[in-house]
């Protein structure tokens, strides 16, 4: 008999762990519920939450001006056309003009050297006329049509000047645009 009674509060305090286990579980899952149950927060915690949505919310406004701010830089006519100029004329400068100057020195056709030969031009600068990029086949005049056509620009009036820089290497330059247009760039 006695064995009996030994199983018997054996099974009672399995029994037994078993309710608590099932307690504790059920404290857990609702531990996990009340995170997200704002009726449950005090009014500090409250607050807490609201404060941290609101500083969310403006850092995300915030990055958005940000982004629309810098992208409507050379959005306007004028400056697209400047932009779509100087990108043309750099691509000239380096890997036409500069190399042909190169050759010429090559063939001692310049006055000492490339960068000697550049020096003369820092203050008066190299001026590239979309002419002059059409005449040495470097763009083509539908190109031109294309991005700048539609405001009527003169060829021959509408430069870029290449002010070449020390050490007078290939990318050693600053620019600067001249436009002469019929159509007002709004």
């Amino acid at each position: 008999m006695a064995r009996g009674k030994t199983d018997t509060t054996k099974n009672k305090g399995k029994e037994k762990e078993k309710i608590t286990e099932k307690k504790v579980s059920h404290q857990k899952n609702s531990s996990k519920l009340k995170k997200w149950d704002f009726k449950h927060l005090t009014d500090k915690q409250k607050k807490l939450s609201i404060y941290g949505i609101i500083v969310i919310l403006i850092v995300i406004v915030i990055i958005i001006a940000i982004f629309l701010f810098n992208s409507d830089k050379g959005n306007t006519p004028e400056e697209k056309t400047e932009n779509y100029l100087e990108k043309t004329v750099r691509g000239f400068y380096e890997d036409y003009y500069y190399e042909q100057l190169v050759k010429l020195q090559e063939n001692e056709m310049i006055d000492g050297d490339v960068p000697t030969f550049l020096s003369n031009f820092t203050t008066e600068g190299i001026p590239v006329s979309i002419n002059a990029m059409i005449n040495n086949k470097y763009i083509g005049e539908s190109e031109i049509e294309k991005h700048i056509g539609e405001y009527g620009c003169d060829y021959d009036n509408t430069i870029v000047r290449i002010y070449p820089t020390s050490p007078y290497g290939k990318q050693d330059y600053t620019l600067k645009t001249t436009l002469d247009c019929e159509k007002e760039m709004e």
